[in-house]
């Protein structure tokens, strides 16, 4: 069984500066011809609500099952197709800085890949961004930006977080340096860095400053720990040494965030 495609397309004003733009947006159900070696200028997140199949991108092949997500970079050639039962499929294209941010945030992958989306109506999510393109005004693109925004934001809650993710978190609280941390990991210094580059964005010694002050955040607002002991939580012997470590990257001291955010 087939059920006829519904799909609108746009070709937006990028200069506007919204930062997010869609080019398109779909569903379609049931059996469809294959995508084969497929190259976008745009992004596209492609929602499989029911049925299965499989994707392949970089030579490999994922299976791909009823509540994954497709997401593919401008540029990135790509196949995939459904089981011989078919499937249920929201498509999505997008385009603008936006994108580069969220990549660069580590909110969403750098590479091609599947992704589960957990918990909620996403497929209600696409049927928005749709819905927001049924008109061609200026209103309909900020909208239908606006939809894609909370969109990737729920792809970026449905990263899972992968064991190597638990362990760096683990290791940047015990205060070890990185090379301490790349020997512990079984890694090289340029691995490493070129893993952290890839889940967050971020060097090594950034992202390990930036677990640390976002756990002492969490710690100074819901608990009365001193300053000292929130410093050796997060892998400073010194509090000094720690405080200024806090209020260059912050703007404030421990003490002055702890007023600010106390619950």
């Amino acid at each position: 069984m087939h059920t006829a495609p519904s799909a609108r397309y746009r070709t937006p004003d990028t200069s506007t500066g919204l930062g997010l733009y869609v080019f398109g947006a779909g569903r379609r159900a049931g059996v469809s011809s294959p995508v084969r070696q497929r190259v976008l200028p745009e992004s596209a997140v492609v929602l499989i609500a029911e049925g299965r199949g499989e994707f392949r991108v970089g030579g490999e092949t994922s299976a791909v099952e009823a509540g994954d997500a497709l997401w593919v970079p401008a540029g990135v050639e790509h196949s995939y197709r459904s089981a011989a039962t078919g499937w249920t499929e929201h498509w999505v294209l997008l385009a603008g800085t936006a994108l580069e941010h969220l990549v660069a945030e580590g909110l969403l992958p750098r590479g091609a890949g599947v992704l589960h989306v957990r918990g909620g109506d996403a497929a209600g999510l696409f049927a928005a961004v749709l819905d927001a393109l049924e008109d061609t005004g200026t209103a309909s693109v900020a909208r239908s930006s606006a939809h894609a925004l909370l969109l990737l934001l729920r792809l970026s809650d449905s990263r899972e977080r992968s064991r190597f993710d638990r362990r760096i978190e683990r290791i940047a609280l015990s205060g070890v340096g990185v090379e301490d941390a790349a020997r512990e990991l079984g890694l090289s210094l340029r691995a490493l860095r070129a893993r952290t580059e890839e889940r967050a964005g971020a060097s090594p010694i950034e992202l390990f400053l930036r677990i640390r002050v976002d756990e002492a955040k969490a710690l100074l607002s819901e608990g009365d720990l001193p300053v000292s002991a929130v410093a050796r939580a997060v892998g400073y012997e010194d509090p000094g040494y720690f405080t200024r470590v806090f209020r260059a990257r912050v703007g404030v001291t421990p003490s002055g965030f702890r007023r600010r955010h106390r619950r």
